[in-house]
């Protein structure tokens, strides 16, 4: 007779006092928390920043291509029910239409996105970029008025900027200050939107002097970096006389006029950091006023260097950047996605704009047939990518895009036919690129026309967008401001 086998006893985990409303950082952790508020003992004890306290909903779903790249962290903490709305519209919709023509950005896709996890600072300024996207679509919901939602939100991102700046990590507020310039530039506050922009240049130049240790933060840096640099040109554009501030941390090697360095693209995004780190040097260099100047870029020479020679070396790395990226696009023109073929008109068109300034060198009366030929091509890669456009309900787009290449070849072309289709594309555009406005550049050209008409000096009437919209007495629409 079999002995009977004595029962097994199961363990009980000692039962303890679950922490339901403790802070975000204690949640993410999975670690109790002992709700001492405004700041927890327990993330004072370990050093940690304290997120505060609210209401928790479920953030991402991890099939989404833009959530693969997170931690497992699947908790977001909303206060309201609009929030978490407002969050999935900006992740689902907004994000989308934001980027425009270059929606492979690595900074709206991944860093924004992953930094909202971790700030409120960050997350509210995506709320209120969020409420006012949805505002200006017309496609708004909820219980309150999205443009008053909106600069709620803006208003507490910066709260909790102020509260304590020191504790904050760099990243956290050079991302809100991002998007606090979009948030801006959509309402038409160019100068709100230039303000925040200095002061986000000023941090980035302070951070990049200090060591970054880990591969994640060095890769979130030169993120933040790459916008912001195109923010920075798209500034300089647009106000025409400005610097570009970061112009001082390119490689100094692009300025060398005898490197026989050949480039080599891996990607149509290595092509285009090479190519904004070019453009940047040629804005500056094409924004200083004397005939020679100390490089600000490299501080081991003394020397001042000739304008035309520092424009010859930029002449040289363009030619090695249009091989090399002709090459690219000839190999891989069999592997490329629709969001690719976009991404690669956008840099050719860009190529083509910058190097025709480069040409002219801000000589008008230097336009010669070349020139005309550059914008013909402006206008056809232009048209190419309007009809190639997803979103043509877009009200606003963060980035250069197509608005200022079309300008510049509406005011410098000598052609009136090659005038008038830059001008019909631009009225054809219904969007916003960052502080460009279709609506007034087409006016300040058509402005510009009847003076080159009317015999005027050119030079007379020269300056940049908002200058120009001043002396012609045109103004942003009414209708975007009038409801803040």
């Amino acid at each position: 007779m079999s002995k009977k086998e004595p029962a097994t006893v199961k363990k009980r985990r000692a039962k303890s006092s679950k922490s339901r409303r403790g802070c975000y950082t204690c949640k993410v952790r999975r670690v109790k928390c002992d709700e001492t508020k405004p700041i927890c003992v327990r993330c004072g004890k370990t050093g940690r920043l304290c997120e505060g306290f609210g209401y928790s909903k479920p953030l991402l779903n991890h099939q989404d291509h833009r959530a693969d790249h997170l931690s497992p962290i699947s908790s977001r903490t909303f206060q309201t029910k609009d929030e978490y709305r407002h969050f999935e519209y900006f992740r689902h919709h907004a994000l989308l239409y934001l980027t425009g023509f270059d929606n492979q950005s690595r900074f709206w896709n991944e860093t924004v996105l992953q930094l909202s996890e971790a700030s409120p600072a960050v997350l509210h300024a995506v709320l209120a970029l969020s409420a006012l996207y949805e505002h200006l679509d017309g496609s708004s919901k909820g219980e309150l008025a999205p443009d008053k939602l909106a600069l709620q939100h803006y208003n507490r991102s910066i709260k909790h900027l102020r509260q304590a700046p020191s504790s904050h990590p760099i990243e956290f507020a050079l991302t809100s200050c991002i998007l606090f310039i979009a948030f801006e530039s959509a309402r038409d506050d160019h100068k709100m939107a230039l303000f925040h922009l200095q002061n986000g240049l000023s941090i980035m130049n302070d951070w990049r002097t200090k060591e970054v240790k880990s591969f994640e933060s060095c890769q979130t840096r030169e993120d933040i970096s790459e916008m912001l640099r195109r923010l920075d040109m798209q500034a300089t554009t647009f106000l025409n006389s400005r610097q570009p501030y970061l112009a001082a941390t390119v490689d100094v090697e692009l300025l060398d006029n005898n490197s026989g360095s050949s480039m080599l693209f891996s990607s149509l995004r290595s092509a285009q950091l090479s190519l904004d780190k070019i453009e940047i040097r040629l804005f500056y260099i094409l924004t200083t006023k004397s005939s020679t100047m100390q490089l600000p870029w490299a501080g081991f020479s003394n020397c001042a260097t000739s304008r035309q020679v520092l424009l010859q070396g930029i002449k040289a790395r363009f030619a090695q950047w249009k091989k090399a990226f002709d090459d690219f696009s000839e190999h891989e023109a069999n592997n490329m996605n629709a969001r690719d073929l976009k991404l690669l008109l956008l840099l050719e068109l860009h190529y083509q704009t910058t190097s025709l300034m480069l040409d002219l060198q801000g000589d008008i009366s230097s336009v010669s047939s070349s020139s005309n030929a550059q914008c013909t091509r402006i206008n056809e890669l232009s048209k190419n990518l309007i009809l190639a456009s997803s979103n043509p309900k877009s009200t606003f787009l963060v980035d250069t895009g197509i608005i200022a290449p079309l300008y510049f070849a509406a005011t410098t072309t000598s052609c009136v036919f090659i005038r008038q289709q830059s001008l019909d594309l631009l009225r054809s555009i219904t969007w916003k690129e960052g502080l460009w406005d279709s609506r007034i550049v087409v006016q300040i050209a058509e402005h510009l026309s009847v003076v080159g008409k009317s015999g005027l000096v050119r030079t007379a009437v020269s300056g940049g967008v908002p200058e120009l919209a001043d002396m012609f007495l045109l103004a942003p629409d009414p209708a975007r401001r009038s409801r803040f």
